[in-house]
């Protein structure tokens, strides 16, 4: 029982290490999605590989967050 208990503390800081590299992976891809508004780049194929990157972040992180 002991050792459970050791394994779930691990596993609790796993998961929020994740999730704090996640939320800097969103939040820096945003700032390339805010960027590429600014240029006028938004309709260009990287613009919007830019904005589906930041979406699919965004996603993982809101599923890691309901799960966690």
């Amino acid at each position: 029982m002991f050792e459970t208990r050791i394994l779930d503390i691990q596993g609790d800081h796993y998961m929020k290490f994740i999730s704090i590299v996640l939320g800097l992976l969103v939040i820096i891809s945003w700032l390339f999605v805010l960027r590429e508004y600014q240029h006028g780049h938004e309709k260009t194929e990287k613009g919007k590989l830019v904005i589906i990157i930041a979406c699919i972040l965004t996603f993982i992180m809101t599923f890691i967050n309901i799960l966690d």
